[in-house]
């Protein structure tokens, strides 16, 4: 009897194990089965995102050399209004005049990428670039970062009226007689003192806020 108990005892030990077994391989088919689809989907999930972040990062990288190329541009535009400014265009030689009309595409495909650059009327954008003085553009940058808020502007035009009066009333008080360029400036500052204060500060606060653009497409 012992012997017939030891036996069944065995074979139920052993079912059981092999049932165990049958059950946890069973359970992990069914895992299987259930989870492939949620897996794929995850690392397609992955996928899209690592490819969008990286699409992500290169579009602010281009956002980044475009800048550059802009700053880089209108620096040179400073440049050859120097040099304009010193000797007029005509008198430049032959290599001149080409270096610049080479770089006037240049500038075009920079400011305008859908435009044709070597169709463009290089003369009428000759004369509209060179017709300006050169600017500081540091010193420009310095100017607005003063004029920020109402408080700043406020207090930058009460000083700059206040220069511009003195400087009036030096000419207004001068015994001899102006010459042409003295009457010009007088006419000059004249003018910027007829604007009422408030009228001038409002413009220079809504030039303050549009600045950032101005600064990033006007030449």
């Amino acid at each position: 009897d012992d012997g017939l108990l030891s036996s069944s005892s065995e074979e139920e030990d052993t079912n059981a194990t092999e049932r165990s077994i049958d059950e946890l391989l069973a359970s992990l088919g069914e895992l299987d089965d259930d989870d492939d689809d949620s897996v794929w989907k995850f690392d397609d999930e992955e996928e899209d995102k690592k490819s969008k972040e990286g699409e992500a990062e290169e579009k602010a990288e281009d956002v980044v050399d475009e800048d550059e190329q802009m700053a880089s541009i209108l620096d040179e535009l400073q440049v050859w209004r120097e040099r304009n400014a010193s000797s007029s265009y005509e008198s430049w030689d032959v290599d001149r005049k080409n270096e610049f009309d080479q770089w006037i595409e240049k500038y075009v495909a920079t400011l305008y990428p859908e435009a044709d650059a070597t169709s463009v009327d290089k003369e009428a954008t000759r004369n509209s670039l060179l017709s300006e003085r050169p600017v500081d553009t540091q010193k420009t940058k310095e100017f607005w970062t003063k004029v920020r808020t109402e408080s700043e502007a406020e207090v930058f035009l009460r000083d700059y009226r206040t220069s511009v009066k003195e400087e009036l009333d030096a000419l207004r008080n001068n015994t001899t007689t102006l010459t042409d360029e003295e009457k010009s400036t007088q006419m000059e500052l004249e003018a910027v003192l007829s604007v009422p204060f408030d009228a001038q500060l409002d413009k220079l606060l809504k030039m303050g806020t549009l600045r950032p653009i101005l600064d990033e497409y006007a030449p």
